[in-house]
């Protein structure tokens, strides 16, 4: 029996049997499946396959080389539903559409719009979701055809900005504008000139809550129009200008529309930054404190350990087995989420660097990151962790850590210690280069005598 074939190019050209990568190998063969697959069944002619793949100026061996990379290909998919036809004056790729990935995100893409037009957003925004998955890097990557006007990867990179466009409308229609922001951001950088892109963006930011933000989104496309085209923004920007001056009702949702997706859940993965720390403290002769004076020792560091989470942007969450933990990356990613819990894990440790040698009890902490998928569910711009995944993985090593690297501190009245205190830097310089240790002693705890 024949096997279905799966031809990709929204990334590394490949092709699939059965989900089985097969051996297309070369530039010349990538690129031969790729003219052919985006006009599958169509006839391509031999000749304007020659000058994609060898230029305007082709050599003498061209045709030859055409025929050899024909044999090869029609080889490869000898086995499979469907195949490489020969019809005068060139070839046809003969398969179902639903086999190449082009096909089935424009395919995706056409319904989500027929959708949006019939006022469903919610499943304008699925099809479109799905039609995004089919994109694993930049387009046709790995062929080789100079000839290949450069049209067509503009084209497919076109495409792909259009259907992220309809996304973010889609969600703005359904309240999601928080959840939109991210997306906007990347669309301004690769479009910087789109002034449609623009005004959803500051759209977005203004029903966030974040006005000044959307102000700064125009003033810049204004400033980018008249140093690079010397033109000012169409009526449309300066329109949304004044209206978002004057706080116009219009700008926000109906109050109908705004509350339905908050009672439309739905579930997602995504990838998230998790940092565990756990507290103990002991006598510095090794023996245990009973549980009272333990604990007003720890219950002051609890407050101020949640304090550093939140001035990073972190979300705190309870762990079994009395530590702390913190989440980056919910409601919302950053680019920089691994880099703030590495912060958040070092100022804590530089917290702890002026005890002396004179106290009978120390305070040690262990602190654990991992990153990782997790599963949420969503509504609106709230999410709740469904998994544990990589939130679970630093605390297993927390508690796995052996003796911590500890320190004594003194045992003065604790409204001297109150009153040297310095509080932490919202954001402490990074130090990418050095090493945390797994475990440190906080010297400012208050001390049982």
């Amino acid at each position: 029996m024949p096997g279905r074939l799966d031809v990709r190019l929204l990334g590394p050209v490949a092709v699939y049997r059965d989900g089985d990568l097969l051996a297309l190998r070369g530039g010349k063969g990538k690129a031969l499946l790729a003219l052919l697959a985006l006009r599958a069944g169509e006839v391509v002619s031999a000749d304007s396959l020659v000058e994609a793949l060898w230029g305007e100026i082709p050599p003498p061996t061209a045709r030859t080389g055409l025929q050899m990379q024909i044999s090869k290909l029609r080889k490869l998919l000898s086995a499979a539903d469907g195949g490489l036809e020969t019809r005068s004056p060139g070839y046809v790729l003969a398969v179902d559409p639903e086999q190449i990935d082009v096909l089935r995100f424009d395919d995706a893409v056409a319904e989500a719009r027929e959708a949006s037009a019939g006022g469903d957003a919610a499943r304008a925004r699925s099809l479109l979701e799905r039609a995004l998955a089919e994109w694993r890097g930049e387009p046709l990557d790995g062929i080789d055809a100079p000839g290949l006007d450069e049209a067509v990867f503009t084209d497919l990179i076109s495409r792909r900005t259009a259907a992220r466009v309809a996304m973010v409308e889609a969600e703005l229609t359904l309240g999601e504008h928080r959840e939109a922001v991210p997306t906007l951001e990347r669309l301004m950088g690769d479009e910087p000139l789109d002034e449609r892109i623009h005004a959803l963006a500051a759209t977005a930011l203004y029903r966030s809550g974040r006005q000044a933000d959307a102000l700064e989104v125009l003033a810049r496309l204004r400033r980018i129009l008249s140093e690079e085209l010397g033109i000012e923004p169409g009526p449309a920007i300066v329109d949304l200008e004044e209206r978002i001056l004057r706080h116009d009702a219009d700008l926000e949702l109906p109050v109908d529309d705004a509350a339905e997706p908050a009672l439309a859940m739905r579930e997602g993965r995504k990838t998230i930054t998790a940092l565990a720390c756990r507290l103990d403290a002991a006598k510095t002769d090794g023996g245990a404190l009973d549980p009272e004076a333990r604990g007003s020792v720890t219950a002051g560091i609890t407050e101020l350990v949640h304090g550093v989470f939140a001035a990073h942007g972190a979300v705190s969450f309870d762990v079994p087995g009395e530590l702390l933990g913190a989440v980056f990356g919910v409601p919302q990613v950053h680019e920089d989420d691994v880099e703030r819990a590495i912060e958040v894990a070092i100022q804590l440790l530089e917290l702890g660097t002026d005890g002396d040698d004179t106290s009978q009890v120390r305070l040690d902490m262990r602190v654990g990151i991992a990153t990782g998928e997790v599963l949420v569910e969503e509504a609106g711009a709230t999410e709740r962790l469904l998994s544990a995944g990589p939130a679970a993985r630093p605390a297993r090593r927390v508690r796995r850590t052996g003796a911590a690297r500890s320190r004594s501190w003194s045992d003065r009245p604790a409204r001297e210690r109150s009153s040297s205190r310095t509080p932490p830097p919202s954001a402490p310089p990074r130090s990418p280069a050095r090493n945390p240790p797994s475990s440190w002693c906080y010297p400012r705890a208050r001390c049982p005598r």
